[in-house]
């Protein structure tokens, strides 16, 4: 089980036209900074948002159940609520996924991915997705990769709130928050936990075994707290978070086996700290971050010395990032940002007794914007080191393919061109044509290169030719009864060293480097909004992805053009929406194609298409200055048996009623 956590990555491989009330919509970019960018009437990349009206009304509380509402979002979830849940954007990993919490890198930076099941949607107050182009010009360079999801800490009115779920689930959490002229503090805790132990049904033979979830208990407590100060030209901010988190593992499911006794104790902290400043024709800012990361994992089993088997984790990282942007003429502007970080992992069990890695990353952009014509030109360079310290005498003998080699410096230069042309404009509809041409690199993480037993130290780069065009349509009514928007998306992708876990044997994974993959595939949105009766709405949105990921690196092998391993063909949701004034009714629905476990697509690993249906029921009562809002949710209506990855069955039925008072 701990080889998944720390191994994740390498398995998984414009305009708003309804003004608040769609549940895909743009957002304002969520950055470090207040800096103002300039009015965008289009965009050079595909970009969605949501806020907590969206997410309340569809009965999400995690944010891995609001990520399903977003077109291209592949997600991987290793067993239910508070369990490990990863995010990854057109066939590329999960490492290629940045994610930032109010502008500030969260992407655990040992395995280059993060567990967005650690987050909880009351915590929040919007969510944008972007892939491909960056939204502003002015950005840290950490946040121009594939895909970009930004997350911005609920800033509303002082709340509690209560969650009871089945399987034990049990959440509270509230938020104080003050202000004083420009200056603005807040500070806000939650405490979860669950038993987590479901009923599933695996595959048998010809029939089927069922069970319960073993060992799978876990709790989590988090707090954070922020000063803000804030004035037309001026912005500074000071935040702190930390998570404590506590979980049984109870590893994959496979038959004729006993649970195993595992524990997981993991422990996040971070202090961050910005300030940014404009003016009539520029803007500056400047952030930076300390973060720690304490993982503790304990196996109990005879086959070890003592009985048991211990393996600490302690990672560090630095990191800051400057920028100014500079407005040339009223449409053309320039920008250049730094990011500067270093990181260390210290282990009882890696090769070393401590890695370091000093990252330094720049860009240079130029824009044009017109309001019917805008187009993005990048350039960036990347330069690592890497460092080692103390190697481990006692450490377990190394396997044919590990060495005490320390991975190697690299240093690249990439560039991206994003644009976007207004085809047409009438006085019902506005199209957009936009595409994005771009080079990516991706250093190894510290998991791919020196993690025992599976890390390779001698691990290539990832290099990415990336090539997308999408089309945007929207309605311009006259009146505000119906409105509707769609876009369609194609992409096509070339890997060159992709990396990726491939079994070497029965018991044991290692990283490795595919000479070539390609993706190619195409996004689908659309939402329609309407107005049936006084105080009646309707909302209607759904997204399909089609995509083929294949292995190109050996013309005649047995995995050549097959389907990378967990990566389904097809993919939708269409989630519907009834507001009315007695309630929000919303019904859900997820749709998944055949995917498999292995590179050569054995039978016995296909893991069979699944199909499920969620439904939620809600009403706001207003009790003088208190607005109370309660809500049930029943997930997995039809109890539908399903993995999305092997070994980790999902839950069949559950429900979930939460409450929450706002003061």
């Amino acid at each position: 089980m701990l080889f998944v956590l720390l191994c994740l990555p390498s398995l998984l491989s414009p305009s708003s036209p309804l003004e608040g009330r769609d549940t895909l919509r743009q957002l304002s970019p969520v950055e470090v900074t207040t800096a103002v960018s300039p009015s965008q009437q289009m965009a050079t990349h595909q970009q969605w948002g949501m806020d907590h009206r969206d997410w309340q009304r569809q009965g999400a509380t995690q944010l891995s159940e609001a990520l399903r509402n977003l077109p291209g979002v592949q997600l991987r979830d290793y067993g239910g609520a508070g369990a490990l849940v990863s995010l990854a954007a057109r066939g590329l990993g999960a490492a290629h996924t940045v994610v930032t919490l109010d502008g500030f890198p969260v992407t655990d930076f040992t395995s280059g991915a993060v567990d967005v099941g650690r987050f909880r949607l009351s915590d929040m107050s919007q969510l944008q997705w972007t892939i491909a182009d960056a939204p502003a010009l002015l950005t840290s360079v950490r946040t121009l990769g594939t895909a970009h999801l930004a997350l911005r800490s609920a800033t509303s009115s002082p709340h509690l709130g209560v969650e009871w779920g089945s399987f034990g689930q049990i959440v509270v959490d509230g938020a104080v928050r003050h202000r004083i002229g420009a200056h603005a503090l807040g500070v806000q805790s939650s405490f979860a936990r669950a038993d987590n132990d479901f009923p599933y049904r695996i595959t048998n033979g010809d029939g089927y075994e069922y069970g319960r979830r073993p060992r799978s208990p876990w709790t989590r407590w988090q707090g954070s707290a922020h000063w803000l100060w804030q004035t037309p030209q001026h912005s500074t901010q000071v935040r702190w978070h930390h998570q404590h988190h506590v979980q049984k593992l109870p590893g994959a499911v496979t038959l004729y086996t006993t649970p195993e006794g595992e524990d997981w104790r993991t422990e996040r902290s971070a202090l961050q700290a910005s300030h940014a400043a404009h003016g009539e024709r520029w803007a500056w800012q400047w952030a930076g971050q300390y973060a720690a990361h304490r993982l503790q994992y304990v196996d109990h089993g005879e086959e070890y010395p003592d009985a048991v088997r211990e393996e600490h984790y302690r990672e560090h990282e630095l990191w800051s990032t400057l920028g100014a942007r500079y407005d040339l003429a009223p449409s053309w502007q320039v920008a250049y940002a730094v990011d500067a970080t270093h990181t260390t992992l210290r282990s009882n069990m890696a090769r070393f007794d401590c890695v370091a890695r000093t990252a330094l990353q720049q860009s240079l952009s130029l824009r044009y914007v017109r309001p019917t014509t805008m187009f993005t030109l990048r350039g960036l360079r990347h330069d690592f080191f890497h460092t080692v310290q103390g190697r481990v005498e006692n450490a377990s003998p190394l396997l044919p393919w590990e060495s005490t080699a320390v991975a190697t410096d690299a240093h690249s230069w990439t560039w991206s061109l994003a644009v976007a042309q207004q085809l047409w404009q009438s006085s019902s509809t506005r199209g957009t044509l936009r595409g994005v041409v771009q080079t990516l690199f991706r250093m190894p993480s510290f998991t791919e290169n020196y993690y025992h037993h599976y890390g390779n130290a001698n691990l290539r780069p990832e290099r990415t030719q990336q090539f997308s065009v999408g089309l945007s349509v929207e309605s311009r009514p006259t009146s505000s009864t119906f409105v509707w928007q769609g876009s369609v998306d194609v992409y096509h992708n070339r890997v060159l060293d992709r990396i990726l876990g491939i079994p070497a044997n029965q018991t044991v994974w290692r990283t490795t480097n595919l000479d070539r993959v390609r993706a190619v595939g195409v996004d689908l949105s659309g939402h329609i909004w309407a107005q049936c009766a006084s105080r009646h709405t309707l909302e209607l949105s759904g997204n399909a992805s089609f995509q083929r990921v294949t292995d190109e690196s050996q013309r005649g092998a047995a995995t050549y053009g097959l389907q990378l391993p967990y990566i389904p063909e097809f993919t939708a949701h269409l989630a519907f929406v009834w507001s009315n004034p007695w309630c929000d009714f919303s019904l859900t629905s997820d749709f998944s194609s055949a995917r498999h476990a292995t590179a050569n697509h054995w039978k016995s690993a296909r893991l069979a298409p699944y199909a499920t249906l969620h439904t939620a029921v809600g009403r706001t009562f207003r009790l003088g200055a208190c607005r109370w809002h309660t809500q049930w949710v029943i997930n997995n209506l039809t109890n539908s048996h399903y993995e999305l990855v092997r070994g980790y069955p999902l839950p069949g039925c559950s429900m979930m009623w939460r409450n929450t008072w706002t003061f």
